[in-house]
């Protein structure tokens, strides 16, 4: 029993390595940006729409998905580890983290060619949901990444027999 415990607790300790190195310090710097630097010390207009929807989170989702897509490839590769609802699962991830890197040049281009109003006007409603879906998109892309991690992680400490 202690060797079953103890491959958990290096299964943890890994997963909580990935999850600071791979996804909290890349998302911070930016979300640093709006909270609590820009929000607190700068008070700058329509710094949500600024921030947001320049669609930066796009291509930081697409690496978060591409190193778990790398993370499923070696463990299929190296340890065996093979079902089809994990090949599906990893094919989703490189197809999501491909349809973000394609959406965010069109992101970039609306974003560089917008004229942000005066404080006192609204910004257009297309900048704020441009915001709205760039960082729902890396919520999204956050919380599937963990998931696929932790499916993997599982399937690592039981693997299943192998027919």
């Amino acid at each position: 029993m202690h060797a079953a415990q103890e491959a958990t607790q290096k299964s943890l300790d890994a997963f909580v390595k990935w999850l600071v190195v791979e996804v909290v310090i890349p998302l911070s710097f930016v979300l640093a940006l709006f909270w609590p630097i820009g929000w607190l010390a700068l008070s700058l207009p329509h710094l949500f729409e600024k921030i947001f929807s320049s669609a930066d989170l796009l291509p930081l989702s697409a690496l978060i998905l591409l190193g778990i897509f790398s993370d499923f490839e070696q463990a299929a590769l190296y340890e065996r580890i093979r079902s089809p609802w994990l090949t599906a699962l990893r094919y989703c991830a490189i197809l999501l983290a491909v349809l973000y890197l394609f959406t965010y040049g069109f992101c970039k281009v609306r974003y560089l060619e917008y004229q942000f109003p005066s404080p006192a006007e609204a910004v257009s409603d297309q900048i704020t949901w441009l915001a709205i879906f760039s960082l729902g998109a890396a919520f999204f892309a956050v919380g599937m990444a963990i998931a696929l991690k932790v499916k993997l992680t599982k399937e690592r400490l039981h693997p299943r027999p192998r027919p």
